[in-house]
């Protein structure tokens, strides 16, 4: 069949008064034609698909830096929602420390003289002078003068106890002499006791 149909082409180029070279090359012109074509084709498709295959990969390295700033940005607003948590539980206890003026002899001096009587101290001088008021944007402060005896473990925990204790104070002096004669110790303590307004 195959023979046949080579037959009958030849016959039909004879035929046609064609030159069978000419036929041939223009057989092959028209088959390198179509393969140039798809050629064009291919390139033209490749380049169209990979212009879009850039856009998209921009378009991921845009989205994936997007997210990277969107993830740090929580982590920041978390980090920020903790540090506000704790800033307000630190100024419930400065609120709960600091003791309104008129407080001070009704709710410190109390704390204070029970501190005492608990480490087994005698308390002989406990006075409250020199109050600066507080302001809406400053401390007050009352300075205070305490004296009293006991063992110097007793007065070691004494100070331990009130100045790590709730209220707001700061020791502007002190001291610790023995007591001749008595086995005992006295303790003179300068202070200030912060107040709120």
């Amino acid at each position: 069949m195959k023979n046949k149909t080579i037959g009958n082409f030849n016959k039909d180029l004879i035929n046609s008064g064609a030159n069978p070279a000419h036929a041939f090359r223009r057989r092959l012109t028209f088959k390198l034609i179509i393969l140039g074509g798809v050629f064009i084709i291919t390139v033209v498709v490749l380049f169209f698909v990979s212009s879009l295959v850039k856009k998209q990969v921009d378009r991921i390295q845009i989205l994936r830096a997007e997210n990277k700033w969107l993830l740090q940005s929580l982590d920041a607003i978390a980090s920020l929602k903790l540090d506000n948590i704790k800033a307000q539980n630190f100024l419930k206890d400065l609120n709960s420390a600091l003791v309104v003026t008129l407080d001070v002899p009704s709710r410190v001096v109390p704390a204070i003289e029970s501190r005492i009587v608990a480490r087994g101290l005698v308390k002989t001088k406990f006075e409250l002078s020199n109050e600066i008021p507080a302001s809406d944007s400053n401390l007050g402060s009352i300075e205070f003068f305490l004296q009293a005896e006991g063992a110097l473990a007793d007065i070691v925990g004494f100070l331990s106890d009130i100045e790590s204790g709730k209220i707001m104070l700061k020791f502007v002096s002190f001291d610790i002499s023995p007591i001749a004669d008595a086995n005992k110790n006295i303790l003179n303590l300068k202070g200030l006791i912060y107040t709120r307004k």
